[in-house]
């Protein structure tokens, strides 16, 4: 008697496990993986489409406009520098905090503004040791470094170590994916092209 029950239980698995390998279950599995690929496929069309219809940063006027906040560059001027046989541009720029949360002004600038000169990558500078700056300048860059509070304003600074006669500074805007935009600023001058 065990063995025609062992006998009944072998063929009952050898039908199953046949049965799995039948073009159908084949078609229903490679059906259900093809669904899947375009499902994803779908969304990702889909989130490529609302990421070109609402840009994260828009440039004209000498302003940028991002999601969470607005920079406007108001002028520039050349200042003493922390660094020997160097000078720095001082970018000064009002930013808005338009989010829901606070903000620090320079997250946004070093996100979206890359200066060059002559071609070149420029370097972040640091105020002087020597004291040679205003009191408005130390200000304007500790502000670039303080959070700001939702819907609030504050007048910013950047600056970047430069060489005085290798012409003007390019600031390129980006949004993350291409440039938006650029401006140039002239060395020794209080306006932005």
């Amino acid at each position: 008697m065990n063995k025609i029950v062992s006998s009944l239980l072998a063929a009952a698995i050898s039908a199953t496990v046949l049965a799995g390998c039948t073009p159908s279950a084949k078609n229903s599995a490679s059906s259900q993986r093809q669904t899947s690929s375009k499902k994803v496929a779908s969304e990702s069309t889909q989130s490529t489409q609302a990421h070109k219809k609402a840009p994260v940063a828009t440039f004209a006027n000498n302003t940028l406009t991002a999601s969470t906040g607005t920079i406007k560059i108001t002028g520039q001027r050349q200042v003493a520098s922390a660094f020997p046989n160097h000078q720095q541009l001082l970018i000064t720029y009002d930013y808005s905090n338009q989010s829901t949360k606070q903000q620090v002004p320079s997250d946004l600038w070093s996100k979206h503004f890359k200066a060059t000169q002559d071609g070149k990558n420029l370097v972040s500078g640091s105020l002087s040791l020597s004291g040679q700056n205003s009191d408005s300048d130390n200000d304007d860059i500790n502000n670039s470094v303080t959070p700001v509070d939702a819907g609030q304003h504050v007048t910013v600074a950047a600056m970047y170590k430069i060489s005085p006669s290798a012409g003007p500074v390019t600031l390129t805007v980006h949004d993350g994916q291409k440039n938006i935009g650029t401006t140039t600023l002239t060395i020794n001058a209080n306006e932005s092209n």
